[in-house]
């Protein structure tokens, strides 16, 4: 018989207040705890890439609340990927935002803020000069 007060429920009101990403870790770390676990590493990538083959086809079909549904899927998932890694997500976004937003400036300020109307191809060449820049430790210019 079901226990009084089941995993689900002692999740629920746990994530409740906390930003989704560690939400996320907090019921991915639990319930694996519980045994809703896989049984390798092989699994958990099976799961991003059906997860991502999902989201795929949500987005092509126009169905933008199925397409959110599906991202959500696929940001859970690499949420496992993490726990299965001892990674932290949410230190993982934030130093990709930090380097995104680097090099970002970077290319506005090679391209004197002017990015309206710049082919892809330009602005690809940028950010991979800002990367290089970057890795070898050049400071920007003021």
């Amino acid at each position: 018989s079901p226990s009084a007060s089941p995993l689900s429920d002692q999740l629920a009101g746990k994530v409740r207040g906390q930003p989704a990403l560690a939400g996320a870790m907090t019921i991915s770390k639990k319930a694996a705890k519980a045994g809703f676990e896989w049984d390798d590493m092989a699994g958990v990538w099976d799961k991003v890439h059906e997860e991502l083959d999902e989201l795929k086809e949500a987005v092509a079909s126009g169905d933008k609340a199925h397409a959110q549904e599906e991202l959500g899927d696929v940001l859970f998932t690499l949420v496992n990927v993490a726990r299965w890694c001892s990674i932290d997500p949410e230190a993982g976004l934030a130093g990709t935002n930090h380097r995104f937003l680097d090099r970002f400036s970077r290319v506005e300020t090679a391209l004197g803020g002017q990015l309206q109307g710049r082919s892809i191809k330009e602005l690809e060449g940028l950010w991979q000069q800002a990367k290089a820049a970057i890795r070898a430790g050049q400071n920007r210019q003021p």
